[in-house]
């Protein structure tokens, strides 16, 4: 069966397919669906698509430690854990801590000269600093989606903030899918040890799920892998056809 892309109708090349992630981008216009959701997709002669809906298998995919917690009757809690500390964020430690030395001992020997001299290091101790901040966020970051029969509630919290939690009523949400926004530094710290970021030029995009309501949109799992990311967006739709009115 020859696939195709569920936004321009091309049909999708082998290498661009990907059976173990469940991904498929299309070469044509870049769009990026998963693979199990196209192969239910039915193009008509007039360009027109459809989808047949089957079951959703609400697993988290393998080796995720995504936790699905049943909180009530139609209420249902799944968290992303922290991710601990792997290669890049040891990398950006390491990095961060020689860029702060390198900076310090450049103060001191510019304060030996003159202390306004010494104050142009200002801006080079912020930047090491933030690095060091964006380290320990993505360690701690606990994010959290909460379903309910009548809305969905979206929280996250690290040791360097207060828990935020945006409530959203289902019959507000349009759809949930992918969407790449541009990143605030903020974000590309936490989202260090996550494969979800992109560049186009000078500017960084954080490719995530989010609810789109109207002009409205709110991203969640931000730091999640890009299967766990295709999972969750699956298991919302799943959540807004049973109960979204």
């Amino acid at each position: 069966m020859q696939l195709q892309c569920e936004k321009c109708g091309t049909a999708l090349k082998p290498e661009n397919i990907n059976v173990a992630t469940d991904i498929a981008q299309c070469a044509a216009c870049g769009n990026i669906s998963k693979l199990s959701l196209l192969a239910n997709i039915q193009i008509d002669s007039n360009g027109t698509t459809s989808t047949r809906h089957q079951p959703f298998d609400p697993t988290p995919p393998r080796g995720s430690k995504v936790i699905l917690t049943p909180t009530g009757h139609n209420q249902l809690e799944i968290t992303l854990p922290p991710k601990g500390t792997k290669g890049p964020q040891i990398f950006m430690a390491i990095f961060a801590i020689f860029w702060l030395s390198f900076v310090s001992v450049w103060t001191v020997l510019a304060a030996t000269s003159s202390i306004i001299f010494a104050a142009f290091s200002i801006p080079f101790w912020i930047v090491g600093i933030f690095m060091l901040i964006g380290v320990f966020k993505s360690r701690k970051l606990i994010e959290k989606i909460s379903f309910f029969s009548n809305r969905i509630e979206i929280t996250s919290n690290n040791i360097f903030s207060k828990t935020k939690t945006i409530e959203i009523p289902l019959n507000e949400i349009d759809t949930v899918r992918m969407w790449s926004k541009m990143a605030t530094i903020n974000e590309m710290q936490i989202s260090i040890n996550a494969s979800n970021t992109t560049r186009n030029g000078k500017s960084s995009y954080l490719n995530t799920p989010a609810l789109f309501c109207g002009m409205q949109k709110y991203p969640f799992f931000q730091t999640a892998d890009e299967s766990e990311q295709y999972w969750i967006i699956g298991f919302t739709e799943e959540w807004l056809r049973k109960f979204k009115r």
